[in-house]
């Protein structure tokens, strides 16, 4: 789809990078906020689902913003359909499923070509708070440097330089959601914003990976009933007297949530030798349930909970309504022994769960 240029008066130009993710859109917001001229951009990866694509249709409707540059780039694969394929480089084994190589030096290199064309002064883009641990193109550093590179690879930046009224030359300005507490935070990263965000809270650190607010370690898990996607009754004390994997994740049938759900059912037999049960939960219905687990020959329970009373009651519920990608260990007394969160790693998931059971030393229960 060729770009097109919106009408416009004299408000800032705006480049916003729009992915369908919850990141994007709050991105989309704040800038539609701060009165710019938006410009939205996405790009089209090889295979991407098709609800990401259905996502940033929806967020432009409801954000009255009719036009879209769309950039088609099928020969940029995540690594796990690069493994596929055969992988060379074997320091990208570990690598998590969702890595793009060069990911986002692509993606914010289009930008910048389209910004200068466009005559746009600012590239909004956003992440996650704790993206640079796992992606580490989504650092501060790596966007200082995108902003010097801009200044010294683009022809228009120094003619942009002097006079009250030159244009303002093109410089990414990317927003961080800090995800430190209940509330998200967007926060400009860099440069800081000339219409003033929210400062970060202070830290709330409980011990568990991706800085997040969950259950605390050691703490009682909340007990839950519901039906499995059998329609059989479950209650999760039923289980009091073996270790327990409970694993919330967004919705089934959806790229991330399959691979998680079917390496579980490959791994199902060694988990049982550590005599754990899994039980995964979601926010759809039992039928949803049903039809996820036949097509994928699920062998393990899947709980349903549409009122979201149980993602609620373990801190698991995303802004969007669905249940954000956590992972607890629970102990034969009913007790947090490990609470784990990657919503971009949903293999990684599986074998932390195995991991983390050997290390508390988990074993067979009794017949």
């Amino acid at each position: 789809m060729a770009p097109c240029r919106p009408p416009g008066g004299a408000a800032l130009k705006a480049l916003v990078l729009l992915s369908g993710g919850l990141d994007s859109a709050v991105c989309l917001w704040w800038a539609r906020g701060e009165g710019w001229d938006l410009l939205p951009l996405t790009v089209d990866y090889h295979e991407r689902p098709a609800a990401e694509v259905r996502a940033v249709r929806d967020l432009l409707q409801a954000a009255n913003v009719g036009h879209l540059v769309q950039v088609p780039l099928p020969f940029l694969k995540e690594v796990s359909d690069l493994k596929q394929d055969g992988l060379p480089n074997a320091l990208l084994a570990g690598a998590p499923d969702a890595y793009i190589p060069a990911r986002n030096m692509i993606f914010y290199s289009l930008a910048g070509y389209y910004a200068e064309t466009l005559h746009a002064s600012l590239i909004v883009g956003g992440h996650n708070g704790i993206d640079p641990e796992t992606f580490p193109d989504s650092s501060p550093d790596f966007f200082t440097h995108m902003n010097s590179l801009y200044r010294l690879g683009l022809w228009s930046y120094r003619k942009s330089q002097h006079g009250a009224q030159a244009p303002r030359p093109v410089r990414a300005h990317v927003v961080v959601l800090l995800r430190w507490s209940h509330a998200l935070r967007p926060m400009s990263v860099v440069p800081r914003a000339e219409g003033r965000l929210p400062e970060p809270g202070p830290r709330r650190s409980r011990g568990v990976r991706g800085r997040v607010v969950m259950l605390e370690v050691e703490a009682p898990a909340p007990d839950f009933a519901s039906v499995d996607q059998h329609g059989n009754a479950f209650r999760l004390s039923s289980l009091r007297g073996r270790w327990v994997v409970v694993y919330f994740y967004p919705k089934d049938e959806t790229r991330g949530c399959t691979m998680e759900a079917c390496t579980f059912r490959d791994r199902l037999e060694e988990i049982a030798r550590l005599g754990a049960e899994v039980v995964g939960v979601s926010v759809q219905d039992r039928e949803s349930h049903r039809q996820f687990s036949e097509l994928h020959r699920l062998n393990f329970r899947l709980v349903a909970d549409p009122d979201k009373t149980i993602t609620r009651a373990y801190d698991a519920l995303g802004i969007l309504g669905v249940a954000k990608r956590v992972t607890y260990i629970l102990d034969p007394g009913g007790r947090v022994r490990d609470a784990h969160r990657s919503e971009i790693d949903p293999r990684g998931h599986v074998a932390h769960a195995e991991a983390r059971l050997r290390e508390l030393g988990a074993i067979p229960s009794s017949p």
